[in-house]
């Protein structure tokens, strides 16, 4: 990779500089420091969405779901030495999310747990924010990248997808500077831009099944721009530079390439059972079904952002009012725009849009799974960069409908006033109302792994805690992950019960509430075991634990 990488740059390498600059300090330690008010209005604007990303990560979302657990196992046979580019469980899993959180247990000492889960792809998310403020300072300058930056920073929609634990922040994670590489090497005329394009597109690839659609997004970028009187004596150039990044992908995507092309029923699972009737029949003609599809997806910003509450809160919008006011009225002042300069970043923006909602989108086999907050996820990029500038238009406005200094203050006090009231309402979406919904959905499995921990570091023993399965419970390997035993599975049918071999070791069994038929089978085989309701924190999640004492050994007086 990095051989192609160099082969393809031009002149010298950034690195080759920073090693003389580092020479230089150490022959002559100097050390000067100064930051511009803009720099400290930018690390504010981070600051804040650090908080936003952070805050009480350890309890919203406050349970873990049967997708997490598959995640941990991966990320056991991470730490186990199973090097896997491609991870078959669960319908398939691109890697970049286990070699993270590996990275993050082995190296740092992280737990393997929920928040070390959180704490990985939270910070993704973050790290998604640079290169958010260097796109929208490459489409429209500083102020747009500020905006696109503290918008995206504090929004509902992405500080969910990031504090969930799953993968779909890395998405954006590598979408973002692909598309700023794009935009700023077409508008500097730079091969090395490409270069590092092609880097991002490549990884990224190995980050969620939604990166397969990015090349089209890069694609669609370079098409505009030939068509566009910018181009007017480099399209040529345009295309060799297109073709370096669409072999610097290929070279970086090469493990991922060989595994979807010896194992493309795994890889290509998942799309293939959502796109086609391979696991159900279509609900209806595959044209009506998209176009319904499509229409849905875009009112998702400012009407109903679907029914996965897990992911959202069901059925408001993606965006608060504030911000998907200023989104659509910022597609208005692009197409105005466009019609006076002709500029083709003024279209390339709303295309993307449609490009990157289309993992959602082509759900056609299950349209109730459309809209999708996480497969629609790169449409972030765009969709905050829009909305970013009305945002600055608004200041402008302000500067332009009154002169002098009170101009400024006018306009600029509208802008910020607009970002922190939509700041406030963003912060009650994405922490207090989101735990709010997504707390009635889940079950308490921390509940019973606290139980479970007791039991097995006083009286019992982990190998002596039994999940008796019921319908439509919990995921019983869940619970051995919050007791502290990852990697194991307290699971038993009702039917195996009868099975466990007889000991004299003290056993906990957990069961649903309104399973009566366990329940007796288990006082007839341990009439000395003890039941307990658990009274949950959270209405409608009591369980009940049975627990067998120790059984009593007779010595002789001896």
């Amino acid at each position: 990779v990095l051989a192609t990488a160099r082969a393809f740059w031009q002149g010298e390498l950034p690195t080759t500089r920073l090693v003389a600059r580092i020479k230089e300090f150490v022959r002559s330690p100097r050390l000067s420091l100064s930051i511009a008010p803009w720099t400290l209005l930018v690390l504010a604007a981070f600051a804040l969405a650090t908080g936003f990303r952070y805050a009480r990560l350890a309890e919203v979302p406050n349970e873990m779901w049967s997708d997490h657990a598959e995640k941990i196992l991966d990320i056991i046979d991470v730490l186990n030495g199973s090097t896997s580019i491609f991870f078959t469980r669960n319908a398939g899993r691109e890697p970049l999310q286990f070699y993270s959180t590996a990275a993050a247990i082995r190296w740092f000492g992280a737990e393997i747990s929920f928040l070390t889960l959180k704490q990985v792809t939270a910070a993704a998310g973050l790290l998604t924010l640079p290169f958010l403020y260097l796109f929208g300072r490459e489409i429209g300058g500083r102020k747009l990248g500020l905006a696109t930056m503290a918008l995206a920073g504090i929004a509902y929609w992405p500080n969910v997808m990031s504090r969930v634990g799953l993968r779909a922040p890395f998405f954006p994670l590598l979408l973002a500077p692909a598309m700023y590489f794009l935009v700023r090497g077409l508008r500097a005329r730079s091969q090395n831009h490409f270069v590092l394009c092609g880097l991002a597109l490549g990884i990224g690839l190995y980050s969620y099944t939604s990166a397969r659609l990015a090349p089209a997004v890069i694609g669609l970028g370079v098409l505009l721009y030939l068509l566009h009187r910018d181009s007017r004596g480099h399209r040529v150039e345009a295309l060799r530079w297109l073709a370096v990044a669409a072999v610097v992908t290929v070279v970086v995507a090469i493990p991922f390439l060989r595994v979807a092309y010896q194992m493309p029923e795994e890889v290509f699972y998942r799309t293939v059972t959502r796109v086609t009737e391979a696991e159900v029949a279509l609900p209806g003609p595959a044209i009506a079904i998209f176009l319904s599809n499509l229409l849905k997806a875009l009112r998702m910003f400012s009407w109903d952002f679907g029914e996965i509450w897990v992911l959202a809160i069901p059925f408001r919008p993606a965006l608060d009012w504030v911000t998907g006011g200023l989104f659509h009225l910022g597609v208005v002042l692009l197409a105005v725009r466009y019609v006076k300069r002709r500029n083709w970043l003024d279209l390339f923006l709303p295309l993307s849009i449609l490009i990157l909602l289309l993992p959602s989108v082509l759900a056609l086999a299950f349209p109730g799974e459309n809209p999708h907050p996480s497969r629609a996820g790169g449409a972030i990029i765009p969709v905050f960069t829009i909305a970013g500038t009305t945002l600055v238009a608004v200041a402008q406005w302000g500067m332009q409908a009154f002169e002098g200094r009170a101009g400024r203050r006018i306009g600029y006090g509208l802008a910020g006033g607009l970002f922190l009231l939509t700041a406030v309402g963003n912060y009650s979406l994405a922490v207090p109302r989101y735990n709010e919904t997504v707390s009635r959905g889940l079950w308490n499995t921390s509940e019973l792994g606290v139980v479970a921990r007791g039991f097995a570091e006083s009286v019992g023993s982990f190998q002596e805690i039994y999940v008796v399965g019921f319908p439509h419970w919990l995921d019983s390997r869940l619970v051995a992950i919050e007791a502290g035993r990852p990697g194991l599975d307290f699971g038993i049918w009702p039917e195996q019960v009868d099975q466990l071999v007889p000991t004299s070791e003290a056993r906990m069994f957990f069961l649903h509430p309104l399973d009566e038929a366990s329940l007796n089978r288990l006082r007839e085989l341990y009439p000395d075991g003890v039941l307990s309701t658990h009274r949950s924190q959270v209405e409608g999640r009591d369980f009940l634990v049975f627990w067998v004492p120790p059984a009593r050994v007779e010595t002789d007086g001896a």
